[in-house]
Parts: C-alpha cells; sequence; structure tokens
C-alpha cells in the first residue's frame, strides 16, 4: 500500500506517460530500501553461561534472534547427538514482541579438547514469506578431570539423564503380536493332531488262563461222546 501510493503521487507530479520508466526506477528504489530495513532487523545471537568444563559438565546455550514484531521464529529440532555434543533438553523461552529465544543444555562425554557445535538452520515466517536464518555454532573446550596434583581419577560425573519421549508404536507392536500368537495357538491345528487321530485304535486283550482254555476243550471233547464209542485208550 505505501509502495502504490508512492507511485501514485510521483506520476502526478511528473506525468504517468512521460515518464513511466522513472516511475518504475523509484518504486524499485523504494521497495529495495524497504526490503534492506526489514532484512537488517533480523539478527541472530548464541549465548553460553560457560566455555570451560570437564567431562560430563552441563552448558547452558540460548539463540536469540531480533525479528520484526510481525514476524514469527521456528527454531530447529535439535537430535540428542548433535556432532560430538549429547543434547538434554531443548525449549523455547518466554517470547519477546521483537526477538525469539531457544534454550537448550549440552554435555560432552567423548574427549577432552575443543568441540565445535555446528551452525543450524531456522525459518523467520513474514505473513506468507519465509526466510532462512543461520543460527550460530559456538566452540566449547573441555578439560581433563586431573588437575597437577592428581595422582589417580576421581570419581567421573554421573551420566545425566536424558528425557526420550515414550515409543508408543513399541507398545502396540507388543501387543499385537501377543494377540495373533495366541489366536494361532488356539484355533490353528497343531501339527500331528490330525495324524493322531486318524491312526487305528489297536487293543490288545491279555492271553486266557491255561485252565480255561483246557477246561474248554474238555467240554468240547465230552460234546463228542467219545466214551459211548469208545474213542479211548488207557495210559
Amino acid at each position: 500500500m505505501v509502495l502504490s501510493s508512492v507511485q501514485n503521487i510521483f506520476n502526478i507530479l511528473v506525468g504517468k506517460r512521460e515518464n513511466k520508466r522513472l516511475s518504475r526506477l523509484l518504486l524499485l528504489i523504494t521497495w529495495l530500501i524497504a526490503f534492506g530495513l526489514q532484512a537488517q532487523e533480523i539478527h541472530s545471537t548464541v549465548t553460553l553461561d560457560t566455555t570451560d568444563g570437564t567431562l560430563g559438565d552441563v552448558f547452558h546455550v540460548s539463540w536469540v534472534v531480533d525479528h520484526p514484531a510481525d514476524a514469527a521464529l521456528e527454531f530447529p529440532l535439535l537430535d540428542t547427538q548433535v556432532a560430538t555434543f549429547e543434547v538434554l533438553e531443548q525449549g523455547n523461552a518466554a517470547p519477546r514482541p521483537t526477538a525469539s529465544i531457544n534454550q537448550f543444555t549440552v554435555a560432552v562425554y567423548d574427549s577432552v579438547g575443543p568441540h565445535d557445535f555446528p551452525n543450524q538452520t531456522g525459518f523467520v515466517i513474514t505473513g506468507d514469506d519465509t526466510h532462512k536464518i543461520n543460527l550460530p555454532g559456538f566452540r566449547i573446550n573441555i578439560h581433563s578431570v586431573l588437575t597437577g596434583q592428581d595422582s589417580t581419577f576421581r570419581s567421573i560425573k554421573p551420566l545425566h539423564d536424558v528425557r526420550l519421549p515414550f515409543n508408543w508404536w513399541i507398545l502396540f507392536w507388543i501387543f499385537l503380536v501377543t494377540i495373533l500368537g495366541y489366536l494361532a495357538y488356539r484355533f490353528l491345528p497343531k501339527p500331528g493332531h490330525r495324524a493322531h487321530q486318524k491312526k487305528t485304535k489297536i487293543v490288545i486283550t491279555p492271553p486266557e488262563d491255561a485252565h480255561l482254555v483246557a477246561l474248554r476243550e474238555l467240554n468240547a471233547l465230552g460234546e463228542t461222546d467219545f466214551l459211548i464209542k469208545g474213542e479211548f485208550k488207557l495210559f
């Protein structure tokens, strides 16, 4: 709206037809100046509570980005491991009207010496426009836990509790596999079960006692009238 007003005023002063090129040039210069002033208002800095420490020390870091009041800033979501740094916590501080602050804590467990945190990329959103902004990295010097008077290692600082979100997908898959396993065991035929059912049952009868067999044979012999017919001999 401001640019169109400038163009209308200039057209009235110099004439729209005769100075069309000059009007466009003035409009372009005005737009570049306005864009340059807006771009100069966006500035990012990084602050640390200290740049020196030992293995396991926690360092508090803040990114501060100054931007126009009508702009919004999106900070990157850092991984739990960035270069040689362990990212312990990350969160946004209470925003100011013309600035956004992202605070996070890091620690180094790898080795002593200088450790460089790489630059990151944020996004400034103004209306329908989105622009990238460089978030500067930093260097931390890690010193040994031993001093000149020490002859043995002191107690190393314990690892910090890194808060990770609970993975509900793992619980879901465990539950699903358990249900499927139960259904398979309950309803699917078991190997060898049908073959066992199809086998002919063989009933083994115990042998008959000898005296019962002899008595039965004697009764059968008596029914043949061998005594009447004299079909016997003395021994």
